[in-house]
């Protein structure tokens, strides 16, 4: 996939994503919120990206910083999905599409990276 056409999937999915949180902030606020069942949610989100962020060696600046944009987004969906006012198929269908772009993005990084040792490659072929 082109880098233009994986811009625009994942603007939409990620746009897809906000108004999917807004609908279901909405069933929250129409239902018996639980703090402690959020909380929980909040907790697992927490503590599942701390523990993948550092078994992928990442800085954890990075994790909070992506913590703060994302979990505006995701509790809610979690949340709502969790206590029955959607199907559980969200979740699968949405982490399917993150992988996705995630993937797209690392092999577009991988042939930048393979073009970038080529051409430094012939640069110092030719001194």
């Amino acid at each position: 996939m082109d880098p233009k056409r994986l811009k625009t999937f994942a603007i939409t999915h990620i746009t897809s994503n906000v108004f999917l949180s807004a609908v279901c902030i909405y069933l929250i606020v129409q239902s018996k919120f639980k703090v402690d069942g959020m909380l929980h949610w909040f907790a697992f989100i927490f503590i599942f990206g701390l523990c993948a962020t550092v078994i992928t060696k990442r800085k954890l600046i990075d994790y909070f910083m992506a913590l703060l944009i994302t979990l505006p987004i995701v509790l809610p969906i979690i949340y709502t999905t969790m206590n029955g006012m959607f199907s559980g198929k969200i979740i699968l269908f949405d982490a399917l599409g993150f992988w996705f772009i995630h993937n797209q993005y690392q092999q577009l990084e991988l042939i930048e990276n393979e073009v970038r040792k080529n051409k430094g490659y012939g640069e110092e072929k030719e001194e």
